[in-house]
């Protein structure tokens, strides 16, 4: 989201202003060249988490704005006020206070020290109230100057449902103070013009601080902190006497102001698919029936759902895979122990992922736990199963966790490498099953590290799905869904599988000539084709010798006869240099290019001697293209497949899409004739 200017002159007081949310703000704030307060304790760098107030004073001044960094401990009154003070010398006066210092940690009362509730509570409701005091005169002065002065609490929406208590009501009550800040300092400031408002994400927030609470791949289930402070922008830039005890979430904001697109706050690896909500928002319960029937909800889900009796013990069943699947490397990565108490059944299982190379079953492990799992059999084997996230189980209260929160959410992966094994009675004979040995063969992590995707194949004539997931660890394929929701999903027939991935049919062309159907994302579906070459390089089969060979001289450019194109009329000219009955009969189509700034253009390859130049042809046209200039000569210079130009969004076309296939015979004959 574009600045406005509106915050140019203006001096921002942000606590936690060295790192993640705060930082964004900061910067966002910046580039309008405000003055900016970096109000925090890191002065030093940390050993885990990057920057300091001096860095990211540096990063704000880079921006265009004007930075003072100040060394402030929250719970220190005298350091808050010389802090406001020093402020007011050096940029003389404040007139948006930002409250984004914040302390967390999600345990129960019995798990949780004093020490902790003190400091949150002391960092989190107290330091709020602290700052927004020692700031209020100078608010006040700024609102009679009419400088529009605003409070912004990074707080949640007030409810009081026990869910959001249950689980870690210390964390819940010292938040909830940053909130209550709201509610009250918002009706006394009211006269005086001051604004005061809450933000709070939709969604978990992508920070240095979430990396380590959550662990290695996180980032796929967050959106990055620019949305936070897009959306602060534009609460800190509407009027301060009209708009005030608002508790605000980050995407209505945004969408309020006409923002459409979030796929740019995306965190790396995310989807909206996989984003995890964030805590306190009752539309999360609304997802699931209701929130007023939130407790119910979860008072169902704590009891068995009723099913057959099992012929053996399904829990035992469930440690016999996960035996299955434990080795060096997977403990090595993952460095945990933890234990599961099943509440319903009173008993105790353990998972060794630290001691090589690692262990499980019931009882205790040899070593202390680092976190322990609280939850229903039923519940348990939900989550193994992937039919509940353990994300989704811990919000919603089906699930409670002691320790290590961090070490818990690793476990993730484990379930997923559980829901991508087969346990199917025995392979299919047509085919499929053989090339997904072979894919099989042939996937690494730097292959999958290249691709990044999630394909689902839907065999039409079969209706039978298989996956290749090229997105997680070393990847995984066969029959069935896969674990994570799919990028793109491919239809197509039993026949047209093999034949893609044997080398004698071409994704484009299936998907040009119909025999190949794709929903989700067109340009992901399109990395299949490196998977394919790999394939058929390795001998799998009899015309992989030829087809290197092929692909070889048809990428290869000739610029003897013509130097690249700048401009479009002589890419017309030349075609019809060399269009010839014999030319015309091959191609037999008729193409419109409705060029963005050039206006429209014909190329009539089907009628007699052939028709070739500006405005439209005398008969119907069997394709429309629509493109930009740059990316017309791209691709008449051969520098741009038109199927790759396709795929990514840069070439729209409409009517009869196998005609296109044409269009690259085209190129290649006046490039090199």
């Amino acid at each position: 989201m574009l600045n406005t200017g509106k915050l140019a002159g203006k001096t921002l007081y942000i606590s936690g202003a060295s790192r993640g949310i705060g930082l964004e703000m900061a910067k966002k704030a910046a580039r309008d060249g405000a003055n900016i307060v970096v109000a925090a304790k890191t002065s030093e760098p940390h050993p885990k988490l990057p920057g300091t107030i001096f860095t990211a004073a540096k990063e704000i001044e880079d921006l265009g704005g004007q930075a003072l960094p100040v060394v402030v401990d929250v719970r220190s009154e005298a350091a808050i006020q010389e802090s406001v003070e020093q402020t007011v010398k050096h940029f003389g006066g404040i007139d948006i206070l930002i409250n984004n210092a914040s302390a967390i940690s999600l345990t129960g009362t019995q798990e949780t020290p004093m020490k902790t509730y003190d400091l949150m509570h002391s960092i989190n409701t107290r330091g709020t109230y602290l700052v927004s005091k020692c700031c209020l005169p100078y608010l006040k002065d700024s609102a009679s100057k009419g400088r529009n002065p605003h409070i912004l609490n990074n707080s949640p929406p007030l409810s009081l449902k026990p869910i959001w208590f249950k689980n870690h009501v210390a964390y819940t009550m010292a938040k909830y103070g940053m909130s209550m800040c709201v509610l009250g300092m918002a009706e006394e400031f009211k006269e005086a013009g001051i604004a005061v408002n809450a933000i709070w994400p939709k969604t978990a927030i992508m920070t240095a601080a979430m990396d380590m609470l959550g662990g290695d791949g996180i980032g796929a289930q967050c959106r990055t902190p620019q949305i936070m402070a897009d959306a602060a922008y534009v609460i800190l830039t509407k009027d301060s006497k009209n708009y005030t005890g608002n508790f605000c979430i980050d995407e209505a904001v945004l969408r309020e102001v006409g923002v459409k697109d979030f796929s740019q706050y995306l965190g790396p690896g995310a989807s909206e698919k996989s984003l995890m909500p964030d805590f306190f928002l009752d539309e999360f319960l609304e997802v699931q029936g209701g929130a007023e029937r939130s407790e119910t909800i979860v008072g169902m889900a704590n009891k068995p759902a009723a099913a057959p009796k099992p012929s053996g013990d399904p829990i035992q069943a469930v440690f016999a895979q996960i035996g299955g699947l434990l080795n060096e490397d997977l403990v090595k990565k993952t460095n945990a122990v933890f234990t599961f108490t099943l509440s319903d059944k009173n008993t105790h299982y353990f998972l060794d992922m630290k001691n090589s190379p690692g262990s499980c079953g019931e009882g205790k492990p040899a070593s202390d736990a680092d976190a322990t799992l609280t939850l229903t059999s039923n519940n348990f084997q939900k989550m193994f199963a992937g039919q509940l996230k353990p994300t989704a189980a811990f919000m919603s209260g089906r699930l409670k966790i002691s320790g290590n929160m961090g070490k818990a959410m690793k476990l993730e992966k484990l379930m997923g490498q559980m829901q991508k094994r087969s346990y199917s009675t025995g392979p299919s004979d047509n085919g499929v099953e053989a090339i997904m040995g072979k894919i099989s063969g042939v996937l690494n992590e730097d292959l999958v590290k290249k691709t990044n995707s999630v394909f689902s194949f839907s065999l039409s004539d079969t209706k039978e799905e298989y996956f290749l997931d090229m997105k997680n660890g070393g990847g995984s394929c066969g029959p069935g869904k896969a674990s994570t929701a799919p990028d793109a999903t491919l239809t197509m027939s039993t026949e047209n599988f093999n034949k893609m991935f044997s080398g004698q049919l071409k994704p484009a062309q299936a998907f040009m000539s119909g025999k190949l159907k794709i929903s989700g994302n067109m340009g992901q579906a399109m990395k299949l084709e490196k998977l394919m070459g790999k394939l058929q390089t390795r001998g799998y089969h009899s015309l992989s010798g030829n087809r290197d060979e092929l692909l070889s001289k048809s990428n290869t450019r000739s610029f003897s006869d013509s130097p690249a194109y700048t401009e479009v009329a002589p890419v017309f000219e030349r075609i019809k240099g060399v269009a010839n009955k014999a030319f015309i009969k091959k191609i037999d189509a008729i193409y419109v290019f409705d060029i963005e700034g050039e206006g429209r253009w014909h190329l009539d390859l089907k009628n007699g001697e052939g028709s070739i130049g500006e405005g439209d042809p005398v008969s119907k046209a069997d394709v429309t293209i629509t493109l930009k200039k740059d990316v017309f000569l791209k691709i008449f210079n051969r520098e741009l497949k038109p199927q790759t130009a396709f795929m990514d969004g840069e070439v729209k076309l409409s009517g009869d899409l196998s005609k296109i296939l044409s269009l690259q015979d085209m190129m290649k004959t006046h490039r090199h004739n």
